[in-house]
């Protein structure tokens, strides 16, 4: 699916694809269709490589997160630290248990955090579509 929408986009720009660039953008960027379109726009460029269009995408990406966050972070100043303890500790490990989360709160304040409140943390998180919740873990 998200294969078949980076395809029509860039045969409706008449830029000329192959499979290649198609699974490596998916593979890199993870089918997320906001991150095809950003890949998409910056792959119709004059002269953009596939390396390019696919780091470029990653920086604006990036910058879009960070942006959010900071939405997120607005009247949330009591827990900002621990928000950004945990979501360091996510761009760290990729993917981590929520124990694992609490564990890195708790080595950051250098005491024993209650894991509701790591719980609450974590589901307001995944609520603002910050973080995902797969089976075993939280990505």
């Amino acid at each position: 699916m998200a294969g078949d929408f980076l395809v029509r986009g860039f045969r409706q720009s008449k830029t000329k694809t192959d499979g290649r660039i198609t699974d490596v953008s998916l593979n890199r960027l993870g089918g997320i269709i906001g991150w095809l379109t950003l890949f998409g726009i910056a792959g119709t460029k004059a002269g953009a490589t596939l390396e390019s269009a696919i780091d470029q995408t990653v920086e604006v990406g990036k910058s879009l997160i960070r942006r959010e966050f900071e939405n997120f972070l607005k009247g949330r100043e009591l827990r900002r630290q621990r928000y950004e303890t945990i979501m360091l500790h996510l761009a760290r490990a990729k993917s981590s248990s929520w124990s694992a989360i609490g564990g890195s709160l708790e080595a950051a304040e250098g005491r024993t955090i209650n894991h509701g409140n790591a719980t609450e943390l974590l589901a307001k998180l995944v609520k603002a579509g910050l973080v995902k919740r797969k089976a075993g873990s939280t990505a």
